[in-house]
């Protein structure tokens, strides 16, 4: 398996700080024995090898996006990637990271090291970034969310990405880029005063900074010289190169000292700076600089901002001084350093600063961010990027326009209008005035009108005691509060109350909104600002309703809900809510079938969607949500608690709630925190995890045994520590207590299709089908499976373990067998779909069915996973005996 790096920039192939890094990690990584590719792009002859470094040339057409797109495709037609690593700037890593389960990316971990940014160096150049620049800053940003983990240089800049990009504290891995051998000292301090630069010219490096600092000493010592040595950059503010710029500044009386040198070499470059009494690099920001450790191992006294890459390396115990970053700053650490000629040898002979392990990060496979987490971080990104071309991209004015000009046109003709126009102008129309949008519109308008008739003719009397209330929080959403509204009013169970609670908002246009609400049997309720669960509360403690809705204000429902969750509700009187599938709509268009409903791994992943219809009764008795969950997954949690309460819940296999996909919506979020939340639920309920290996078990061992009565006595031979058997037939006392002691479940079924309906284990074996099975046969075919999720069978040859999943479900996307040497098994009655079972399978009924499907996978991680484990060891009892269960 290779590891791969994606970069615009190699040495020596390409200048740039970013690339003499990689190539210098890419070689030590080569030479301790790993397979290293380079995928260069945007260089279309480069070399095919570096040393014993592979170099792949990608080419690149014009366009961030476009380049983003062609480094991913090629990730993708590598074969056996063990691990990718992109550079941050360009955001190149957007689109794999993005699309990575299209591009067959979901298993392989991908990661992004921190060089520098652009947006945050055109930030240090005070430059606000538009139109494409612009685009690029966001894949930048979001690329680092979305990684499964982003490499950074030191402890200040892993600080830096976590309080900005929100990056989990574990998913930061420092590792320091490979300071270059230098060879020599620069000597004694020369007999005149002379500051040198070293590093590249550029706004953001300060360049502009230093000659302003210089120039008040320069005035005042006659005998001061200043020198910047380094590449030439380029003025992102004046677009022009950087030294014509620096060099335009300098006052005419002071040119005869202040010099500009192209860089030496590295091999040269002691020679260049000796004489030189300080060295300054006067970045306005930096991730790690090398160009400042080389100074001070060549033995120069340094002068650095305080800025967080420099904080863990730099201080007078290494030679270096740190000043605020402002000019007026610069300027008087210089005069006091030129006055005390002793302090300046005592930062000369200082040691260096040790930088660590640079191969640190690539010593472990960091662990692939969950499906859950994956999913949510693509939309919120791709709707970030969206959001932009809307907000920004685009002019407002001639957006209003071309979307008034749709307005004057009868559907038919405004269909065709962005279609009949001259190409030029046919493309800048769409991009401000798409037909869906408009139809998205009118669609809306309607509805209106038809609500408002009902409204008129008196189909909406007030009820004293509705079924049902459907609370609605609303916190600045006035432009989507409307539709929500109206999908209630479409509802073909008439009993219902609608109570919205205005959660502080403070966005004009919504509390306006609020202001003019007219609708019949809706309240509105005001409170400050105290966060989702606390707006759901307040609004479900005023309903009348014996049933409650918590919808919130950006999504909507399907005309049946109501009606099809209260039938289902009320013919389960156990069960504290109805549940169903859901439909996206807004960003994109998809159905979304969760998976099974399974107690088990609802302590792993929710399966749940927020918005149920909730006995209210059931809300009251756990005390309803926690408000202190302010940031998301507080409706996980009250599925939780309603679990550990013992309340039960029922699914309606259809897909009645209309979930918004916009990027920025508080459910995206909440689930790009999921790893964060799920450690949280823990510490929220101790009680509930400490029974996870029961209800593991009972819901979801690692493997079920499907056994004939007389032929249980010889599966006890097996190791394997996780498992249940189904007993087809009658079970004898006995094997309850050998179960018991095993740890071991225990079901009994009347035939073999039964068994595998009664089945709850993750794979499946029929134990009369397998030949002389060695003791560790059935562990070693679930550890097969377990590492293939492509794999519907493992064994030699015929199948002799099978994925439950793949019995149940005809269409299972598991397709291949994985070998396993040395099980065998022959005559086998299990088969592919032989037990089809509703909620494992996509409904066959949907109403669009040219729709896109997105499954939630009914399987989650067959062992106890370690989050879980560790947090509850040592609390688990096996409880009693438990009798076979039909």
């Amino acid at each position: 398996m290779s590891l791969v790096f994606v970069t615009t920039e190699l040495d020596p192939i390409t200048p740039g700080g970013a690339g003499t890094l990689v190539a210098a990690l890419a070689e030590r990584l080569a030479a301790a024995g790993e397979e290293v590719v380079v995928l260069l792009v945007g260089v279309p002859d480069a070399p095919a090898a570096l040393g014993d470094v592979r170099v792949v040339a990608v080419e690149a057409p014009e366009g961030f996006e476009a380049r983003s797109a062609a480094a991913a495709e090629a990730v993708a037609r590598l074969p056996e990637v063990g691990r990718v690593e992109f550079q941050d700037f360009e955001g190149l890593g957007f689109t794999a990271l993005v699309e990575r389960e299209r591009l067959g990316l979901g298993d392989v971990p991908i990661t992004v090291r921190f060089h520098g940014p652009g947006h945050l160096l055109l930030e240090a150049a005070e430059i606000v970034p538009t139109g494409e620049l612009a685009r690029a800053g966001i894949m930048e940003a979001e690329s680092l969310r979305m990684a499964d983990a982003v490499v950074v240089p030191s402890r200040g800049l892993a600080d830096l990405v976590a309080t900005r990009y929100g990056v989990e504290r574990h998913r930061i891995l420092e590792g320091p880029p490979i300071v270059p051998e230098l060879h020599g000292t620069v000597g004694p301090r020369g007999p005149t005063p002379e500051i040198v630069a070293y590093g590249r010219l550029a706004e953001a490096k300060g360049s502009g900074d230093l000659l302003a600092a210089a120039v008040p000493l320069l005035r005042s010592r006659p005998e001061l010289r200043l020198r910047f040595v380094g590449y030439d950059g380029w003025s992102i503010a004046e677009d022009r190169p950087m030294r014509e710029v620096l060099a335009e500044r300098v006052p005419p009386d002071l040119a005869d000292r202040v010099s500009f040198e192209p860089s030496p070499g590295r091999d040269r470059l002691a020679a260049a700076l000796s004489g030189a009494w300080v060295a300054v690099v006067p970045s306005r920001f930096e991730s790690f600089c090398i160009a400042a450790h080389e100074v001070r191992r060549l033995g120069l006294p340094l002068v650095v901002p305080d800025l967080p890459a420099f904080e863990p390396y730099f201080d007078e115990a290494t030679g270096a001084v740190r000043y605020d970053g402002s000019v007026a700053g610069l300027t008087g650490i210089l005069e006091a350093l030129f006055a005390d000629p002793e302090r300046l040898d005592r930062l000369a002979s200082a040691p260096p600063p040790s930088v660590g392990d640079p191969l640190t990060p690539y010593r472990a496979l960091p662990s692939v961010r969950p499906p859950e987490a994956r999913s949510a971080l693509a939309v919120a990104a791709t709707g970030r990027l969206e959001s932009f071309e809307d907000d920004v991209y685009t002019s407002r004015p001639l957006r209003r326009v071309a979307a008034g000009l749709l307005r004057l046109l009868p559907d038919p003709v405004a269909r065709l209008a962005v279609r009949v126009v001259p190409r030029p102008l046919k493309e800048r129309f769409r991009s401000v005035a798409d037909w869906r949008v408009e139809a998205a519109r009118r669609e809306l308008e309607r509805r209106r009108r038809r609500v408002r008739e009902r409204i008129a003719a008196g189909e909406f009397p007030e009820l004293a005691a509705p079924a049902t209330t459907v609370v609605i929080p609303c916190f600045d959403q006035g432009a989507t509060l409307e539709e929500a509204i109206l999908s209630v009013f479409e509802q073909t169970d008439p009993s219902f109350e609608i109570v919205v609670v205005d959660d502080g908002s403070t966005d004009p246009e919504t509390r306006s909104i609020l202001e003019r609400l007219d609708w019949p049997r809706t309240r509105v309720l005001r409170q400050d600002n105290r966060g989702l669960p606390a707006a759901r509360n307040a609004g479900v403690a005023a309903a009348r309703g014996r049933y409650v809705v918590p919808l919130d204000a950006d999504d909507a429902l399907e005309p049946d809900f109501l009606a099809t969750l209260r039938s289902a509700l009320e013919a389960a009187p156990d069960a504290a809510y109805a549940h169903c599938n859901g439909r996206y709509f807004g960003a994109f268009e998809a159905y979304w079938i969760t998976r099974p409903y399974n107690p088990y791994q609802l302590l792993v992943s929710n399966s749940v969607l927020g918005c149920v219809l909730l006995r209210r009764a059931a809300w009251e008795a756990v005390g309803g949500y926690d408000e202190t969950m302010r940031h998301g997954n507080e409706d996980w949690e009250l599925w939780l608690r309603l679990l550990e309460a013992g309340w039960g819940q029922v699914k309606v296999d259809a897909p009645l709630f209309r979930y918004r996909q916009s990027g920025r919506s508080m459910s995206v979020e909440t689930l790009g925190r999921f790893e964060t939340a799920r450690l949280g639920l823990v510490e929220r309920l101790p009680r509930l995890y400490g029974r996870a290996r029961e209800l593991k078990r009972e819901w979801y061992p690692w493997v079920s045994v499907i056994v004939l009565p007389d032929e249980v006595d010889a599966v006890w031979a097996q190791t394997v520590d996780d498992a249940e058997l189904v007993v087809v037939g009658t079970a004898a006392g006995e094997v309850v207590g050998r179960c018991r002691d095993r740890g071991w479940g225990l079901r009994t079924a009347s035939d073999l299709s039964g068994a595998v309906g009664a089945a709850a284990g993750k794979f499946v074996v029929e134990w009369g089908a397998l030949e002389a099975p060695g003791p560790a046969a059935l562990a070693e075919l679930a550890a097969a499976l377990e590492a293939d999720p492509e794999a519907a069978t493992a064994g030699e040859g015929a199948p002799a373990m099978w994925r439950r999943w793949v019995l149940l479900d005809p269409e299972a996307p598991a397709r291949r067998h994985r070998p396993v040497p040395g099980v065998r098994a022959r005559g086998s009655r299990l088969g592919r779909g032989m037990r089809p079972t509703a909620g494992w399978s996509v409904p066959p009924s949907l109403p669009e069915p040219e729709l896109r499907v997105i499954r939630q996978p009914p399987e989650v991680e067959g062992r106890l996973p370690p989050w879980i484990a560790e947090a509850v060891s040592g609390t688990d009892d096996p409880g009693p005996p438990r009798s076979p269960r039909p």
